[in-house]
C-alpha cells in the first residue's frame, strides 16, 4: 500500500539537527501539540535524539531526500559513527530508518553527551532571520557541557531564551581544541575510519609510548597518571574525573572498543594527548609494533645426558610466560624421554633450570643406586648433586627409602619383632614389650601373618564382655583410678568402644568425674617417684639438652602432667624435686 505524499516538508539548512526540522515543520502544520506532529511525520509520539521509524517519513517524500543525507548531515549519528564496529553500526541505522526495539534505542549512545531539548546561539539566530527569514536549531549547539557558540563565542540559550552559564575565557581556551575536533567529526571527516584501524593506531602509540608491558597487556594506570596530567584542568569542564576513568576498566573498553557506550569525547581526548590533533593521530606513521620471538622458533635440543637423543634438536614445541614482572620463560619437554627444563631469555646457551627429570632418569637413577648402592656414584651417573638423588630415591627406591628410614632395624630386629607379634598376636602389646611404636611394626611385621594371627571375636557379644573384663580388672588392681588411667591402661580402642556402645555400664562402671575422693599425700609420692624416673633418663638422653619443666612434663604419663597442671598445691613434693632440677 502505498502511503499519501506530504503535502510539503522543510528542507534541511546547514548542520540543523532533525528535531529542528520537525519544529519547523510543527509550526506551518498547525498541529497543537508537537507529539501530534512527531505522529504524523515519524508513525511514532516518542520525541528522541536521534529519529526512529524514518522510512515511514522518506515514503512520502520526494526522491532527492534520502537516508544516508538526512542521517548524517542533520542527526548527532556521525559523533559516534567511527568509534561503532560494523555490527553496531548496522543496529543503529536499522534502528533509525525502523524501529526495532520498542525499549532500546539508538538515542541511548548519545544520552549523556547531546542535550535532550534545543538550544540556541543569539547571534545565529539573527543571521537566520535575516538570511532564511527563521532561526533553527544548529547540531554543534546541542553539545552538552560546550555550552557556547563555537563561531561568536556567546553561552547558548534554550527555546524560551533562558540563557546558560557565562563561560570564562580560559575555559573557552582549554575546550575549543576539542570542540573544534567534535565539529569536525559531526562534518563526516571520520565516516570511513574503521575501529579496526583505530585500534592498531591506539597499539602503535601504546607501543611507541611504552605503555604495553612484555607480557602485551597495557599498563593502564601510568597511561591514565599521564593523561591527567596532561589534560588537567580541562577533565573537570567535560564533566570527566579520574574515578569514571578508572571504573569498570574504562580505558581498556574504550581501547579495545567494547564499552556498552562509546564515549567519542574520550577518544578524542586520548588522540589529542598521543598527537596535536585528530588527523595527525589517524595519518602520522608509527614503526610497526614487533618484537623477537623469545626462544627462536625452534627446534630445541634436549639436555638429558642418559637420553639417546641427548644434544639434538628433537623439541619442536616450546611454552613461553611472558610475566607482568622480570623476564620472558621457556618450558621445552622432550617427548622421547619426558626430561622438561626452564629458561629464561637471559640465560646462557647450557643454563637452564630442570622442572622434571622424566620416567627414562628415573628409571636409570633406580637402577643405577641397584648396582651400585653408593648414592654418590649414583648421583654422579645421572648428573646431579647428592641431595637431588637422596630426595629422588627416597621417593622412587624401596631399598634406599628402607636403609635411610628414621626406624631402621637390622634383620635380627625385624625377626624378634616377628616372633613377639606371633605369642601375643597384638600389635599394641608387641608395641609395649619391644618399646616400639606401632607404625613401625606395622611396617615391619608381614600383612599377611597380621591377618592370620589377629585374634577375631565370635560376636559383639563376645566382644563387649572382654573389653568389660578388661576395664573391671584394671580398677580392681588399682587404687582410686581416674578416667583418665582406666583409658590410658586398656587403650583407646577398647575405651572408646564401650563408650559408644555401652555408655550407661560404662557411667555406672567407672568412677565418677567430679566427686572423686583421692589420697593425694599418696599420689604425691607416686608423680614424685616417676617424675625422678623421667629426670634421670633425660639426662642420659643423647644429645643433652637443657631440663626444663615443659621437658619434665611431657615425660611423665598424661594423667600424672594433668594433676601437676591442675593441682599444684596438693603435689607439693613433686612440684619441689621439679624446681630442684630445672637446669
Amino acid at each position: 500500500m502505498v502511503k499519501e505524499e506530504l503535502p510539503f516538508f522543510p528542507d534541511p539548512y546547514p548542520d540543523e539537527d532533525f528535531r529542528s526540522i520537525l519544529k519547523r515543520y510543527h509550526i506551518r502544520s498547525g498541529n497543537k501539540y508537537e507529539y501530534l506532529t512527531r505522529q504524523e511525520i515519524l508513525g511514532s509520539s516518542t520525541n528522541n535524539i536521534l529519529p526512529r521509524n524514518l522510512h515511514y517519513l522518506l515514503e512520502r517524500l520526494p526522491d532527492y531526500y534520502k537516508k544516508e543525507k538526512l542521517i548524517f548531515e542533520n542527526t548527532h549519528l556521525p559523533l559516534i559513527w567511527p568509534f561503532l564496529s560494523n555490527k553496531r553500526k548496522n543496529e543503529a541505522m536499522e534502528d533509525i530508518y525502523f524501529i526495532q526495539d520498542s525499549k532500546h534505542s539508538a538515542s541511548v549512545l548519545l544520552k549523556d553527551l547531546v542535550s535532550q531539548d534545543l538550544r540556541y546561539c543569539t547571534k545565529c539566530k539573527e543571521e537566520d532571520l535575516n538570511k532564511y527569514g527563521e532561526v533553527y536549531a544548529r547540531r554543534i549547539h546541542q553539545l552538552k557541557n560546550f555550552d557556547y557558540c563555537n563561531r561568536h563565542n556567546l553561552s547558548l540559550e534554550n527555546a524560551d531564551g533562558t540563557p546558560y552559564a557565562l563561560i570564562k575565557t580560559r575555559e573557552r581556551e582549554l575546550l575549543t581544541p576539542v570542540f573544534n575536533e567534535i565539529k569536525k567529526t559531526l562534518d563526516n571527516r571520520l565516516y570511513s575510519i574503521h575501529v579496526n584501524y583505530l585500534w592498531y593506531k591506539y597499539m602503535a602509540h601504546f607501543f611507541n609510548r611504552e605503555y604495553i608491558a612484555k607480557n602485551g597487556k597495557l599498563i593502564t594506570q601510568r597511561f591514565l597518571s599521564d593523561f591527567l596530567i596532561y589534560h588537567d584542568g580541562l577533565l573537570v569542564l567535560l564533566g570527566i574525573n579520574e574515578r569514571y576513568l578508572q571504573t569498570k576498566n574504562r580505558f581498556l573498553k574504550t581501547i579495545n572498543f567494547k564499552a556498552n557506550k562509546p564515549n567519542p569525547i574520550l577518544h578524542i581526548l586520548m588522540m589529542l594527548f598521543f598527537e596535536s590533533s585528530v588527523e595527525r593521530f589517524l595519518t602520522e606513521r608509527l614503526p610497526n609494533i614487533a618484537s623477537i620471538i623469545p626462544f627462536g622458533t625452534g627446534p630445541w635440543f634436549c639436555c638429558n645426558h642418559l637420553c639417546p637423543h641427548y644434544n639434538s634438536p628433537v623439541i619442536t614445541t616450546c611454552k613461553r610466560n611472558i610475566r607482568k614482572k622480570g623476564d620472558p620463560t621457556g618450558t621445552f619437554k622432550c617427548s622421547h624421554c619426558g626430561y622438561t627444563y626452564r629458561k629464561n631469555t637471559k640465560n646462557k646457551v647450557n643454563e637452564y633450570r630442570v622442572v622434571t627429570f622424566g620416567e627414562l632418569w628415573e628409571r636409570e637413577l633406580v637402577l643405577k643406586y641397584k648396582q651400585t648402592f653408593s648414592l654418590e656414584k649414583t648421583a654422579d651417573y645421572c648428573h646431579v648433586k647428592v641431595p637431588i638423588a637422596r630426595s629422588y630415591l627416597l621417593r622412587l627406591s624401596p631399598d634406599y627409602k628402607m636403609k635411610k628410614s628414621k626406624n631402621f632395624f637390622e634383620q635380627e630386629q625385624i625377626e624378634e619383632m616377628i616372633n613377639v607379634y606371633k605369642e601375643t598376636r597384638s600389635i599394641r602389646k608387641t608395641a609395649e614389650i619391644l618399646g616400639v611404636d606401632r607404625k613401625t611394626l606395622n611396617k615391619y611385621i608381614p600383612q599377611e601373618l597380621v591377618n592370620n594371627t589377629s585374634y577375631y571375636y565370635k560376636s559383639e557379644e563376645e566382644k563387649k564382655i572382654k573389653y568389660k573384663q578388661k576395664v573391671l580388672e584394671f580398677m580392681q588392681r588399682s587404687r582410686n583410678p581416674m578416667r583418665s588411667d582406666i583409658r590410658h591402661s586398656v587403650g583407646e580402642e577398647v575405651y572408646k568402644f564401650l563408650m559408644k556402645e555401652e555408655r550407661d555400664w560404662m557411667e555406672k562402671n567407672l568412677p565418677s568425674r567430679y566427686s572423686i575422693q583421692r589420697d593425694w599425700n599418696e599420689l604425691d609420692k607416686k608423680i614424685s617417684v616417676e617424675v625422678l624416673d623421667c629426670i634421670q633418663k633425660l639426662k642420659e638422653d643423647l644429645p643433652n639438652r637443657k631440663i626444663t619443666k615443659n621437658r619434665i612434663k611431657d615425660s611423665l604419663p598424661i594423667s600424672s602432667s594433668n594433676l601437676i597442671n591442675n593441682n599444684p598445691d596438693k603435689l607439693a613434693a613433686t612440684l619441689e624435686i621439679i624446681r630442684d632440677s630445672v637446669e
